[in-house]
């Protein structure tokens, strides 16, 4: 059993079996939403730790793990990241060498560059799957999976599992388990915190 076994889609010259047809086809059918926001503000560390473990769970459970970070406007970071603003995140990296003020936030940047934790890591596609976040056709936004997110919380706080969330896409239902780094390590915490000792 190896990872050619595991990920067959990632192999070259791989081609899906007919009787597997379905089950690859669904492979974006299970999903573990991850949503890093929370978590920042303990530092870069931690960010990271929630990160691995948000993985750890995925692959133990069989979910592809999509990142879910907050668009500018709900970021609490001026810059779209706490993990600082380099000059290539400009739209005219020369306005940001001469710019005199104290507000950097009034800069123009690039949309296509990394908010959050993305700005940090690579997120691999074995991990991901390739899938896209999922919109439940268009009818969720940050703003909903926030909502879901913080009553997974409140779930995880009283001992109860997280709640998969059945969204209807145009490729067919999808299964979507949203978790920050608080809920994640709570999850691993109750779950699998005695089988890795």
């Amino acid at each position: 059993y190896g990872i050619k076994n595991r990920l067959p889609w990632e192999q070259k010259g791989y081609s899906v079996p007919r009787k597997n047809q379905k089950a690859h086809n669904n492979k974006c059918g299970d999903i573990l939403l991850f949503m890093p926001q929370l978590f920042a503000r303990n530092g870069h560390g931690s960010q990271l730790n929630s990160y691995f473990l948000a993985a750890m769970v995925a692959t133990y459970l069989g979910k592809a793990m999509v990142i879910l970070e907050a668009p500018q406007k709900n970021s609490r970071y001026p810059n779209g990241s706490q993990f600082g603003c380099p000059i290539e995140s400009f739209k005219n990296p020369e306005e940001f060498l001469n710019f005199k003020g104290n507000d950097h936030s009034e800069l123009a940047m690039k949309r296509d560059f990394p908010n959050g934790l993305e700005r940090l890591i690579k997120h691999p596609s074995w991990l991901s799957r390739d899938c896209g976040i999922p919109t439940c056709d268009g009818t969720f936004d940050y703003n909903s999976w926030e909502a879901i997110r913080k009553d997974q919380r409140d779930l995880s706080r009283i001992g109860k599992p997280p709640q998969e969330i059945l969204c209807a896409e145009n490729r067919g239902n999808v299964k979507v388990t949203v978790m920050g780094g608080e809920e994640v390590r709570q999850f691993f915490n109750r779950q699998y915190r005695e089988q890795v000792r």
